[in-house]
Order: structure tokens, then sequence, then C-alpha cells
């Protein structure tokens, strides 16, 4: 495709020099001499401009304010700030207003070549995946309408089980890790049940205590035991024309097993006290993150019980078995931070990268305490991989999907070019830290690139 690039530039002969070294590689050049033009320029072709490259110094509106407007009209629009002196100050102007790099004008042609490459392919791949993005957003729309986030084929197939067997009233397992959302699935399934009128009640079996769970679990009578000063409903009388979640179902005593299999299998329970049974109508629905079989063979777990719950089963995927969720539940986590607390914050694409890279063992209840710590103590409006915390940036530093946003590709293509580069701007700032700021990426990764590329420099 041929690759249309916005040059916005008070100069003419800034211009004049783009035109001519950009002109031969094919662009599709679009000048303007001032930020309002530039304005008009983007509102005539969003969507279509693969890249805008703006000086910083402008009379009227500067560099950040023009990507600021850009952004504003085009939110989607990736912007590249080019000034003669970059300072620290102005690197973080730009970056918070939304650039994707601030670059020095003291780049070697060769390489101002190839970081424009780099993002018109970055844009490329973009537009081919809003090819289906239609298909994407009703993806996305089917698993938000069952109170889920994410658009992986795993959950948008989980939510069609979902379905299938809110039609019914046999009991559902739900298997999968801690953290991966055992209990929206059931709410999910509630909600769309006959009994979705109900109560929806939700127990974590491993947090009662053996000598009471019958008593919880079923209720009890006045003077059964000590304590019982009066008669006591329990959950399943609680759920009743509704649905009893029972989480943590492998940690659930033997004696009280034996008492749930007899209401599976005769919609009554006996409250602690008494021989009366009290007819129930109640959808149960059981979790858990252990291995049952195992827990059958060792005597923790009934068989008997097990074949009753597992009548509909459910497999959850842990988080990182299904990165494609972790996107959707990133911006799910910022739109609620910045509803509550007035902020705009926003992430980059290569931290989002980052954070596909780390496995997760805690899943999502661990990805959200990870981005409610983040976004706590960061001050900056976009969030940087470096923000993360290592265990997790140092992973994500290494994929390729990462270093893509910060020159991957275009290192593995021009070598020769990225050396030159790097020598050349070590030379023009005096340091490690400064040059990796002109390029917009961690001092950290542009350290361990140089190296490989075989330039002799000081961490």
């Amino acid at each position: 495709m041929q690759h249309t690039l916005l040059l916005v530039d008070d100069k003419s002969e800034n211009l004049d020099f783009f035109r001519a070294i950009l002109k031969p590689q094919g662009y599709n050049i679009l000048p303007a001499e001032n930020v309002d033009y530039g304005a008009s320029i983007v509102k005539r072709y969003k969507g279509k401009i693969s890249l805008a490259l703006i000086d910083h110094n402008m009379p009227g509106k500067n560099g950040d304010e023009a990507i600021r407007l850009f952004r504003s009209i085009d939110p989607d629009i990736q912007c590249l700030s080019i000034t003669g002196e970059p300072t620290e100050e102005t690197i973080q102007k730009h970056m918070d207003a939304g650039s994707y790099s601030v670059l020095s004008r003291a780049l070697p042609d060769g390489a101002l070549k190839s970081i424009i490459s780099s993002y018109c392919q970055n844009f490329e791949r973009k537009t081919a995946v809003s090819r289906v993005s239609v298909v994407d957003e009703e993806k996305s729309r089917f698993i938000a309408s069952h109170g889920l986030i994410g658009e992986s084929d795993h959950l948008a197939e989980l939510c069609r089980l979902i379905d299938r067997y809110a039609k019914t009233d046999q009991p559902v397992l739900i298997r999968g890790e801690n953290g991966t959302g055992k209990e929206r699935v059931s709410r999910a399934i509630h909600s769309r049940s006959e009994v979705a009128d109900g109560n929806f009640i939700a127990v974590n079996c491993a947090a009662i205590s053996e000598g009471v769970i019958e008593s919880e679990l079923f209720g009890h009578t006045k003077g059964s035991f000590t304590g019982a000063v009066r008669d006591r409903k329990g959950y399943f009388q609680e759920a009743n024309g509704g649905t009893l979640f029972l989480d943590e179902i492998g940690d659930m005593p033997l004696s009280a097993q034996a008492k749930l299999l007899r209401v599976l299998q005769e919609k009554e329970i006996v409250p602690v006290g008494t021989n009366k049974p009290i007819k129930i109508r109640v959808r149960i629905i059981a979790a858990t993150n252990a291995k049952l079989e195992d827990a059958i063979k060792s005597g923790r777990f009934r068989e008997d019980l097990y074949y009753r719950l597992n009548v509909m089963p459910i497999q959850i995927k842990p988080l990182r078995e299904r990165p494609d969720d972790i996107g959707p539940l990133v911006h799910s986590i910022l739109d609620r931070w910045n509803a509550k607390t007035g902020e705009r914050k926003e992430i980059r694409v290569r931290t989002i990268s980052a954070l596909k890279a780390y496995s997760w063992p805690g899943n999502v209840r661990e990805l959200e305490g990870v981005m409610a710590r983040v976004l706590a103590r960061t001050e900056a409006r976009f969030i940087e991989s470096e923000h993360l915390d290592d265990n997790i940036r140092f992973l994500g530093a290494e994929t390729d999907s990462d270093f893509t946003e910060s020159y991957k590709g275009m290192i593995e293509r021009h070598d020769k070019e990225l050396r030159e580069l790097i020598t050349s701007l070590l030379k023009r700032t005096g340091s490690l830290g400064k040059t990796a700021e002109v390029l917009g990426v961690p001092k950290p990764t542009l350290y361990s690139r140089a190296k490989a590329l075989g330039i002799e420099t000081k961490k």
C-alpha cells in the first residue's frame, strides 16, 4: 500500500528536505506550514494518514499542542516529534501529548527513513486488523453482554456454552485456576437462566469451618447446638428460587458432601436439629481450582457427588493462555480509573505487549492488582513499560511484539543504519540515557541492543 505522511513545519526549507528524501521512497506527502492547516488535513484524511511528522518550535501552537489537537480529531493517528535540541522537558511534553517518539534533526537520513518505514509498517498492520474489526467488535459485544471482558475465541466459546447451560436447571461444575473469573461465569449463567429473578448466593466452602458448615448450608433450629438461640435459615433456603454458587467445592468436608448429594437427589434439605425435610428449588453451580479426580483417589471427595455435579462442565483457561483478553481487561481497568479520578490515563501498545509476555499466575485478579498499583504511583498520562513491576517489565522487554514498538523491526533489517544512528547520537548527546530519550526507548533496552551490535558504551 502507498503510505501517506503528514509533514507539519513552519519552515519551508524543512518541508523541502523531507520531501526530497521521502518522495523517492514512494510516500504520498501532505505538507502543512502551520498547525491549523495540519488539523484540517487530519480531518480530511482521518484514518488514512500513516504517520505525522511534527516540528516542535512553531509560532502560534507548538508541536505538543499540535499533537493534542490532531489526536482529538483522530485518536489513532501516529505522531513523531522532530526537534533540533531535544531536552528532557521537551521530550516529556511531547510524550505526554501522545507522541510516539521525539527525534533529533541530527539523525542520519538512513536512520530517519528506517524509523518512518517501521511506523508505516505498524500502520499497515493496524489497517489489516481493522478489516476484521467489525467481526471483532461483534464478538466483544457478545462477550460483554455476558458481563465478561475480552475478545479471545476461548471467551466467546465460553459465552456460547453459558447460553446453552442457562437453558437447563442441571448442576454446573466450573474449573479453573484462582482468579480466572469462575464466579463471574456463574453469575452470567444465573442472569440468563429461568431463575434469574431469584437470589444469587455465593459461598466459599474453604472459608467455613467443618464444625459449622452444615448449619451454614442447611440452616438449624433453636437449641440444636450450643449457641443456637433461634432458628436460622441456611444458604440453600436463602437461594431458594435462585442460584447457589459453591466455590472451592473440593474443600467441602465429607460429611457435608453426603448431605449435598442428598439435596441434589431429593431436591430437599434437612436443617440441623430436625428430621423434617424442606423442599427447595435451587440451581447449583460449583467451582474448584483443584483436580477433583486426585481428591477422589485420596478419599477426600465423593465420586458419586463428582458425577452429580459434573453434568454441565466448564473449563476456564488461565489468562496466560488467552493473551487476547489482556488488552480489553487493561482498558476496562483504565476506564474505571479515569471515571473515578477524573484523569485521562492511557497505555502504550508496547506496555500491553509487556503485560502479555508475563505468565500471570494470579490471573485476572493479579492483573487488576498490578494495574491498580501502577496507576496509583504513576503521575504521567501514558503508562510506559518502565512503569510496570520489574518482574513483568524485564520479561516484556524480550518479546518481539514489544520491541516492534521500539524499533525491533528496524534493527533486524537495518543493523548497519542502526549502528550508525546509535554511534552518532552517543557522540552528540554524550550519554546513553540522553540517547535513549531521543530514540524514545527504555535505557536498559538500548544498552542491550547497543551491546548486541558491538557498540562500546557504559550502562
